[in-house]
């Protein structure tokens, strides 16, 4: 039971995240492009 809790709660905040990151882009005034090239640079 608290491993479904935890799941969820891991998958809230990582939406939670990306949607801040969408903020910051758009704050930014950077086209989706560059925030896409970027996102993927940080990963690998």
């Amino acid at each position: 039971m608290s491993n479904s809790c935890f799941r969820l709660n891991t998958q809230r905040r990582a939406k939670a995240v990306s949607e801040v990151e969408e903020i910051n882009c758009n704050v930014e005034k950077e086209s989706e492009n560059v925030c896409k090239k970027r996102h993927v640079s940080d990963n690998n």
